[in-house]
């Protein structure tokens, strides 16, 4: 009772996010939950909030009413759906999440499971209050996508200590102990760099987000250190200066496309404002990759003959680009393929063990990389 009054203090939850939070936190299944007075007493709610909670977490069998005994936590065993599957993300919007959600598509299609979209559309709230609805026993397994966001994964971990199959995909936690699988980062980050030394340039920038090396975000620190890695397994001095850090108002944010062409333009033309300019840049993924363009293009220099530019991701966008985007392509349906794959094993009781599955992306070549003659 005393976090449910310190998050009323701190203004953190919304009603149904605290009235359902209270009572999957503190009731057992089987258990009889306060009655509606009670809980509006309690937790300083009005009755309507505690009306509307209290239908959702029936309709969800989540809790049970009883004519003339009461409201009980529903028992597991009889409300947990093992064919629905929780998928869990900030948004499904991204080329990255239809993609993963097409190959666990691909996965599903000949099986008896139910796929159940629940998206935060980057609210943390929301994000906390999914996992909540996953807590309440009517799935019996979970792929998510995940906010590095305190309470989040916090709910992460109590939905895998309730002994609810979990796989995450793309982003990984040391808080959640869990499989996880996801592109080998360092590995494509290495091989795009590699391609650009054995291309002649030794002059090479990286655009990324603060704070790189310690990110709560794995995907970015896994990419800078395979920057890193490649210029020093070839003998390359590395330079921080070359680190143009683009600040994205930390993770969790949605940026409107115009703001993702703003922050490559003004960290390309940081980097093309130097004594010595680089050559060739590698971008943290593709999504920056035209205002970068644009910058290249407004001092007075082309892309690919006098700046060589290499994205990750290959976006959906990046073949069209003038000219075409040479990147690492990750295997997005694979990884949904595979993620799904993992959490039926776990399911099963085939896996138990905290696997962590890296798949290699693949180097797709283009025109915006050229050969840098002396």
């Amino acid at each position: 009772m005393n976090n449910v009054e310190k998050k009323i203090k701190q203004g953190k939850r919304d009603s149904g996010l605290l009235i359902r939070s209270f009572i999957v936190d503190n009731f057992k299944p089987g258990e009889m939950i306060p009655g509606e007075a009670e809980l509006i007493n309690s937790l300083n709610v009005s009755r309507y909030s505690v009306l509307k909670e209290l239908t959702s977490l029936v309709a969800e069998g989540v809790v049970e009413r009883r004519q003339g005994c009461g409201t009980f936590m529903s028992k597991r065993g009889s409300s947990i759906n093992s064919h629905n599957i929780a998928f869990i993300a900030n948004e499904f919007e991204a080329h990255m999440n239809i993609e993963i959600m097409r190959g666990v598509d691909d996965y599903l299609r000949d099986t008896d499971f139910n796929l159940v979209l629940l998206n935060s559309n980057f609210n943390k709230e929301c994000e906390v209050l999914n996992l909540g609805k996953v807590r309440g026993g009517r799935f019996g397994g979970v792929l998510a996508i995940l906010d590095p966001d305190a309470e989040s994964l916090k709910e992460a971990s109590s939905i895998i200590d309730d002994g609810i199959p979990f796989v995450q995909i793309d982003r990984s936690y040391n808080e959640i102990n869990a499989p996880i699988i996801e592109s080998s980062h360092q590995a494509g980050a290495y091989k795009a760099v590699a391609h650009l030394i054995a291309m002649g340039h030794t002059n090479i920038a990286h655009i990324t987000f603060v704070d790189p090396e310690y990110s709560s975000l794995s995907s970015v620190k896994q990419r800078y250190l395979g920057y890193k890695q490649a210029l020093e397994d070839h003998g390359i001095e590395f330079k921080e200066d070359y680190v143009k850090q683009i600040n994205i108002l930390g993770p969790g944010r949605k940026l409107p496309d115009c703001m993702k062409d703003l922050l490559g333009y003004e960290s390309m033309h940081k980097l093309l404002s130097m004594k010595e300019t680089p050559t060739a840049v590698f971008l943290l993924n593709d999504s920056i990759a035209k205002g970068v363009y644009k910058a290249i293009n407004n001092h007075g220099l082309e892309v690919g003959k006098d700046v060589s530019v290499i994205g990750f991701d290959n976006d959906i966008s990046a073949q069209y680009l003038n000219p075409p985007l040479t990147t690492v392509e990750q295997a997005f349906r694979k990884i949904g393929n595979q993620a799904m794959q993992l959490l039926e094993e776990i399911m099963e009781g085939k896996s138990q063990s905290k696997k962590h599955i890296e798949i290699h992306g693949e180097l797709i070549i283009r025109d915006s990389v050229r050969r840098l003659t002396r």
